[in-house]
């Protein structure tokens, strides 16, 4: 279970792919997010690891997780342990020639059998959340408050 998103956003692709993989970037669309730190590797090669860091409604959580695809300006995709379930995100940009579009795909595998009834559930609210995401990502780079060096 999970969600699927496509939106258009107007800024060229390079730019929208720095946001989405930059990971000082990340905290100014991700909500809650606090840090990414490389655990190994680089964040631009599969297999790196990373731990993420989250403050939401005055709890930390911490994630562990790996990279499973990247291809520069186009694709990068993580997995990612959140307890009972493994998260799955894979973003795509591809140009339209007036700006971008970006595909967004998150899916929640359930690691546990004690887990997979929730699995319905969790993926809703995941659904909602990714809407949230994606269109807090689409105003950010919409309204130019990052860097414009690239």
């Amino acid at each position: 279970m999970g969600a699927k998103i496509e939106i258009l956003i107007d800024e060229k692709p390079e730019r929208v792919f720095h946001v989405l993989t930059d990971p000082d970037l990340s905290k100014q669309w991700l909500k809650g997010m606090v840090e990414t730190i490389p655990v190994s590797g680089s964040l631009d090669q599969p297999g790196a690891r990373f731990k993420q860091r989250f403050l939401q409604n005055g709890k930390w959580s911490e994630y562990e997780g790996h990279v499973t695809a990247f291809q520069s300006g186009r694709l990068f995709a993580a997995e990612i342990d959140n307890g009972p379930f493994l998260s799955c995100a894979r973003y795509e940009v591809e140009s339209t020639g007036a700006g971008t579009r970006l595909h967004y795909a998150l899916e929640f595998r359930p690691k546990t059998f004690m887990a997979k009834p929730l699995t319905f559930l969790v993926g809703l609210m995941a659904k909602f959340a990714c809407r949230q995401q994606v269109g807090d990502l689409k105003r950010l780079i919409e309204a130019r408050k990052v860097s414009s060096s690239l």
